[in-house]
Protein backbone atom coordinates (compact mmCIF):
# COMPACT_ATOMS: atom_id res chain seq x y z
CA UNK A 1 0.00 0.00 0.00
CA UNK A 2 3.34 2.57 0.73
CA UNK A 3 4.56 2.20 -2.77
CA UNK A 4 0.72 2.94 -3.92
CA UNK A 5 0.47 6.51 -1.92
CA UNK A 6 2.81 8.66 -0.38
CA UNK A 7 1.54 10.25 2.62
CA UNK A 8 2.31 14.37 3.18
CA UNK A 9 1.06 16.24 5.93
CA UNK A 10 -1.89 17.47 4.70
CA UNK A 11 -2.88 15.30 1.80
CA UNK A 12 -2.39 12.27 0.17
CA UNK A 13 0.12 11.93 -2.73
CA UNK A 14 0.20 9.36 -5.40
CA UNK A 15 3.83 7.21 -6.31
CA UNK A 16 4.92 7.67 -10.04
CA UNK A 17 3.42 3.71 -9.89
CA UNK A 18 0.18 4.93 -9.42
CA UNK A 19 0.12 7.56 -12.15
CA UNK A 20 2.14 5.29 -14.47
CA UNK A 21 -0.72 2.82 -13.72
CA UNK A 22 -3.66 4.99 -14.63
CA UNK A 23 -1.79 6.16 -17.70
CA UNK A 24 -1.63 2.79 -19.28
CA UNK A 25 -5.01 2.20 -18.04
CA UNK A 26 -6.37 5.38 -19.96
CA UNK A 27 -4.11 4.11 -22.93
CA UNK A 28 -5.81 0.98 -23.29
CA UNK A 29 -9.42 2.78 -23.00
CA UNK A 30 -8.03 4.80 -26.73
CA UNK A 31 -8.93 1.07 -28.41
CA UNK A 32 -11.98 0.81 -26.85
CA UNK A 33 -15.78 1.83 -29.12
CA UNK A 34 -16.69 5.23 -27.55
CA UNK A 35 -19.54 5.22 -24.89
CA UNK A 36 -20.15 8.13 -23.66
CA UNK A 37 -21.21 6.82 -20.38
CA UNK A 38 -17.84 5.24 -19.68
CA UNK A 39 -15.78 7.94 -21.08
CA UNK A 40 -17.65 10.31 -18.97
CA UNK A 41 -16.66 8.24 -15.63
CA UNK A 42 -13.47 7.46 -16.55
CA UNK A 43 -12.47 11.01 -16.08
CA UNK A 44 -14.79 12.19 -13.93
CA UNK A 45 -12.38 9.53 -11.76
CA UNK A 46 -9.31 11.18 -12.87
CA UNK A 47 -10.58 14.06 -12.24
CA UNK A 48 -11.62 13.47 -8.98
CA UNK A 49 -8.15 11.36 -8.31
CA UNK A 50 -6.03 14.52 -9.18
CA UNK A 51 -8.61 17.16 -7.43
CA UNK A 52 -7.97 14.72 -4.42
CA UNK A 53 -3.72 14.68 -5.32
CA UNK A 54 -3.42 18.37 -5.78
CA UNK A 55 -5.62 20.10 -3.85
CA UNK A 56 -4.04 23.57 -4.60
CA UNK A 57 -4.15 22.89 -8.20
CA UNK A 58 -8.54 23.26 -8.22
CA UNK A 59 -8.67 25.89 -11.21
CA UNK A 60 -6.40 23.82 -13.36
CA UNK A 61 -8.44 20.97 -13.01
CA UNK A 62 -11.44 21.83 -13.01
CA UNK A 63 -10.69 23.76 -16.84
CA UNK A 64 -9.58 20.43 -17.92
CA UNK A 65 -13.08 18.67 -16.79
CA UNK A 66 -15.18 22.03 -18.51
CA UNK A 67 -13.16 21.27 -21.71
CA UNK A 68 -14.07 17.53 -21.21
CA UNK A 69 -17.44 18.40 -21.17
CA UNK A 70 -17.94 20.74 -23.63
CA UNK A 71 -16.37 18.48 -25.77
CA UNK A 72 -18.48 16.21 -24.81
CA UNK A 73 -21.21 18.18 -25.69
CA UNK A 74 -20.20 19.31 -28.79
CA UNK A 75 -19.66 15.49 -30.33
CA UNK A 76 -23.66 14.68 -29.07
CA UNK A 77 -24.80 17.61 -30.67
CA UNK A 78 -23.08 16.63 -33.83
CA UNK A 79 -24.49 13.17 -33.75
CA UNK A 80 -27.81 14.37 -33.78
CA UNK A 81 -27.22 16.76 -37.33
CA UNK A 82 -25.04 14.05 -39.24
CA UNK A 83 -26.71 15.70 -42.62
CA UNK A 84 -23.85 18.50 -42.72
CA UNK A 85 -20.42 17.15 -43.93
CA UNK A 86 -18.87 20.74 -41.48
CA UNK A 87 -20.93 18.98 -38.66
CA UNK A 88 -19.72 15.49 -39.28
CA UNK A 89 -15.87 16.66 -39.62
CA UNK A 90 -16.34 18.22 -36.20
CA UNK A 91 -17.53 15.43 -34.80
CA UNK A 92 -14.82 13.34 -35.85
CA UNK A 93 -12.37 15.86 -34.52
CA UNK A 94 -13.73 15.89 -31.07
CA UNK A 95 -13.93 11.78 -31.43
CA UNK A 96 -10.37 12.10 -31.96
CA UNK A 97 -9.73 14.88 -29.25
CA UNK A 98 -11.68 12.76 -26.64
CA UNK A 99 -10.21 9.42 -27.27
CA UNK A 100 -6.26 11.27 -26.04
CA UNK A 101 -7.65 13.62 -23.64
CA UNK A 102 -7.58 11.66 -20.42
CA UNK A 103 -4.00 9.99 -21.58
CA UNK A 104 -3.26 13.64 -22.08
CA UNK A 105 -4.92 15.04 -18.86
CA UNK A 106 -2.76 12.11 -17.04
CA UNK A 107 0.79 12.83 -18.83
CA UNK A 108 0.30 16.44 -17.83
CA UNK A 109 -0.46 15.79 -14.21
CA UNK A 110 2.05 13.35 -14.00
CA UNK A 111 4.98 15.86 -15.55
CA UNK A 112 3.22 18.80 -13.59
CA UNK A 113 5.35 17.85 -10.38
CA UNK A 114 7.27 14.88 -11.40
CA UNK A 115 10.65 14.21 -8.94
CA UNK A 116 13.54 12.61 -11.00
CA UNK A 117 14.60 10.82 -8.05
CA UNK A 118 11.30 9.68 -7.22
CA UNK A 119 10.74 8.86 -10.99
CA UNK A 120 13.98 6.96 -11.49
CA UNK A 121 13.28 4.63 -7.99
CA UNK A 122 9.35 3.97 -9.63
CA UNK A 123 10.85 2.80 -12.63
CA UNK A 124 13.21 0.38 -11.19
CA UNK A 125 10.94 -0.92 -8.77
CA UNK A 126 8.77 -1.51 -12.16
CA UNK A 127 11.99 -3.38 -13.65
CA UNK A 128 11.95 -0.97 -16.48
CA UNK A 129 15.68 -0.53 -17.91
CA UNK A 130 17.82 1.89 -17.25
CA UNK A 131 18.19 2.81 -21.06
CA UNK A 132 15.10 3.78 -21.00
CA UNK A 133 14.71 5.57 -17.92
CA UNK A 134 17.55 7.91 -17.92
CA UNK A 135 15.60 9.74 -21.59
CA UNK A 136 12.51 9.68 -20.43
CA UNK A 137 13.42 11.57 -17.04
CA UNK A 138 15.54 14.14 -19.23
CA UNK A 139 12.58 14.57 -21.45
CA UNK A 140 10.36 14.67 -19.28
CA UNK A 141 12.07 17.64 -17.19
CA UNK A 142 12.72 19.20 -20.80
CA UNK A 143 8.86 19.92 -20.72
CA UNK A 144 8.28 21.85 -17.98
CA UNK A 145 11.32 24.21 -18.83
CA UNK A 146 10.90 24.16 -22.72
CA UNK A 147 7.12 25.79 -22.18
CA UNK A 148 8.69 28.30 -19.35
CA UNK A 149 10.71 29.39 -22.13
CA UNK A 150 8.11 29.53 -24.59
CA UNK A 151 5.59 31.70 -22.08
CA UNK A 152 8.32 33.74 -21.74
CA UNK A 153 9.12 34.28 -25.10
CA UNK A 154 5.50 35.49 -26.29
CA UNK A 155 5.08 37.70 -23.13
CA UNK A 156 8.35 39.50 -24.43
CA UNK A 157 6.71 39.36 -27.68
CA UNK A 158 3.72 40.98 -26.58
CA UNK A 159 6.13 43.91 -24.36
CA UNK A 160 7.42 44.64 -28.17
CA UNK A 161 3.93 44.32 -30.08
CA UNK A 162 5.16 41.41 -31.95
CA UNK A 163 3.47 38.14 -32.57
CA UNK A 164 5.33 35.00 -32.90
CA UNK A 165 5.09 33.54 -36.46
CA UNK A 166 6.12 29.76 -37.50
CA UNK A 167 7.83 31.33 -40.54
CA UNK A 168 9.83 33.65 -38.29
CA UNK A 169 11.09 30.70 -36.69
CA UNK A 170 14.73 29.37 -37.60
Amino acid sequence: MQALFKSMSDSIRLSLITKTILLILSNIFILRPLEVEGEVLWFFFLFLVFIIEQQGQLKTHIKYMLVFLLLQGVFLMTGHFSNSLVLRILGIVCYIILKFYPCLYVARTMISNLKVDEAYYSFKMLRINQNYIIPFLIFARMLPIANAERKEIVFQLKMRNGKLKLKDLP
